[in-house]
């Protein structure tokens, strides 16, 4: 774990960049943790001083014309992909935000034993974290929850969080129970995947409403992969149930195999595996395949919200 200040102060120097790869700095720990380097020019605010050079020089002291120099793109450094692209692409969190404010939540998390990476990654998704005013009791809840806030999933799960009142929150969660989930089956699949409450609620009914209504599978085998709710239901999910329809229809696929790991597949291994393997029906399976493929591109032009899977 970096320094707090080495961490915050550096978060800022990494908006003196440019295209070149020269360091500015001969800093070994500067290059282990900050290696990207994107330009500086689309953080502009003024025809005189633009947002970052007043920033730099204001708060960490830099001189005026060491800092247009960089900006000019005459002196350079690099620094952290994730971090910088997030600084340059909502650089609007610094102008609503005072830098004190903004240190005192990178340094919070920090406390809580975040990780540097983390932080870069909340920079570049969710800078508007940095500008909470009850960001302790966000990190509370999410460690409570059983989150290791080293690893990167605490992060997914901060966010989550802080996008969403507690209020949107319990109705997603009424709305798992409304299919059978229990409040601890929710709470054991945010923890392996947080991503899985960002779904919209049409979307949780849509999937939820195919996979149970629709092909009669076990609500509870998705809780194995919440991945799922995050998948193009017309493009990814109905094609490849179609197959695996088929496939347990004609005793080509074991009862008790998974539901779930053929929608985990790339293309090809999907197909590879479940097509191409089956000789004898390979032809038919492709067609099927592709024709639920291009009804979906069809749906998605025309915006029909249809869940229909029938073999034919």
């Amino acid at each position: 774990m970096l320094k707090k200040w080495f961490l915050s102060h550096n978060a800022v120097l990494g908006i003196i960049t440019t295209k070149s790869t020269t360091p500015k700095f001969n800093n070994p720990l500067l290059h282990q943790y900050f290696s990207f380097p994107i330009s500086l020019t689309r953080f502009c605010t003024t025809t005189t001083h633009p947002f970052a050079v007043s920033y730099l020089v204001n708060n960490f002291g830099f001189s005026t014309e060491s800092t247009l120099k960089a900006f000019n793109n005459k002196q350079v450094f690099e620094t952290n992909k994730d971090t910088i692209v997030g600084l340059i692409r909502y650089s609007r969190s610094f102008t609503f935000y005072p830098y004190h404010f903004l240190e005192a939540n990178i340094n919070l998390m920090v406390d809580f034993d975040v990780s540097d990476s983390t932080i870069a990654r909340l920079l570049q998704k969710r800078p508007s974290i940095f500008g909470s005013k009850d960001l302790i009791m966000s990190l509370e809840e999410v460690k409570c929850l059983g989150f290791d806030a080293s690893t990167t999933t605490f992060g997914t799960a901060l966010m989550t969080k802080q996008c969403m009142s507690k209020i949107l929150w319990d109705k997603k969660v009424d709305v798992f129970k409304k299919w059978g989930w229990s409040d601890e089956d929710v709470i054991r699949v945010f923890r392996c995947q947080p991503s899985l409450m960002l779904a919209s609620i049409d979307k949780i009914n849509l999937v939820m409403s195919f996979w149970v209504n629709q092909l009669g599978w076990d609500f509870l085998a998705l809780t194995k992969c919440p991945l799922m709710f995050g998948y193009s239901l017309h493009k990814r999910i109905i094609p490849r149930a179609s197959v695996l329809q088929f496939l347990f229809m004609k005793g080509l696929r074991e009862k008790n195999a998974s539901l779930v790991s053929p929608f985990t597949y790339s293309e090809n291994l999907f197909l590879n595996k479940c097509v191409f393997s089956f000789k004898e029906e390979s032809d038919y399976l492709l067609k099927l395949y592709e024709e639920k493929m291009k009804l979906a591109n069809t749906k998605e032009n025309i915006g029909m919200p249809s869940t229909k899977c029938v073999i034919y």
